[in-house]
C-alpha cells in the first residue's frame, strides 16, 4: 500500500491540481488555518477526490476561526461530520 500513498505538500493558493484529478481516495487537510487557505485546500481536495473518496480535515476547533467558520458554512450544503472527541471533520463522497 505504501507505493499508493502520495503526500502533496504545496501552497494550495497557487497549486495546479490538473495532474491529480479524480485520483485521490483519501485527502487529509492539515495546512494553513486562515479562511482563505482552508477554502483553497478544500476546493483542491474536491477536484482530486475520487468518486468514493474521503476528506479528513484537522484543526477544527473554536480557536481556529478560519477552519471552523469555513467548515460550518460547508456543512450547510454537504454531509460533514465532526468526529467526537477530536479536532477532525470527515466527509465521504458516495
Amino acid at each position: 500500500m505504501e507505493s499508493r500513498i502520495h503526500a502533496i505538500r504545496a501552497d494550495s493558493l497557487k497549486m495546479d491540481v490538473r495532474d491529480y484529478m479524480d485520483s485521490a481516495d483519501f485527502c487529509f487537510i492539515d495546512g494553513g488555518h486562515s479562511y482563505e487557505c482552508i477554502k483553497a485546500d478544500t476546493e483542491n481536495a474536491f477536484k482530486v477526490l475520487s468518486p468514493r473518496g474521503v476528506i479528513l480535515w484537522d484543526d477544527y476547533s473554536w480557536y481556529l476561526d478560519g477552519v471552523s467558520q469555513y467548515l460550518r458554512e460547508l456543512a450547510k450544503t454537504l454531509p460533514l461530520r465532526h468526529i467526537a472527541g477530536t479536532n477532525s471533520v470527515i466527509y465521504r463522497r458516495d
